[in-house]
């Protein structure tokens, strides 16, 4: 908070996914994934799409000593189709050698797309006996 009592958000202002009119959370998808033997870590975001608004994307990074091949895919893909949803699941999945990371160790994710640089949101905090 600054001197003026603005908070400023810095964070993932949105962290859910609509696809075909379906609410999808990332956070459900990647725990699913996680749970997969060929998976170390992986992050899902959504990507616009002119049909469905946004489709769901998987970056994964697998664990040492699994090849990063189409065989390795669908396997990743058939383990999803038994846990999630025909509409939640992932489009497509991208191997990735490391996702970034924050302090915590939880995987970071990009900005959001199409909304204003999350520096320059702000709330006044309002109803409090000091700041009236």
């Amino acid at each position: 908070m600054d001197s003026d009592g603005f908070i400023y958000f810095k964070g993932r202002s949105k962290r859910m996914i609509i696809t075909s009119g379906y609410n999808v959370y990332p956070a459900q998808l990647e725990n699913i994934l996680d749970a997969c033997d060929q998976v170390q870590m992986s992050c899902v975001i959504g990507v616009p799409d002119s049909y469905k608004m946004q489709r769901v994307k998987a970056f994964v990074m697998l664990k040492p000593g699994v090849p990063a091949i189409e065989e390795t895919r669908k396997e990743i893909m058939a383990y999803a189709a038994k846990h999630i949803a025909k509409y939640a699941m992932p489009k497509e999945i991208e191997f990735r050698d490391e996702l970034p990371k924050t302090l915590c160790r939880q995987g970071r994710l990009p900005p959001a797309r199409g909304r204003g640089a999350p520096e320059d949101r702000r709330c006044k905090r309002q109803g409090r006996a000091r700041d009236r």
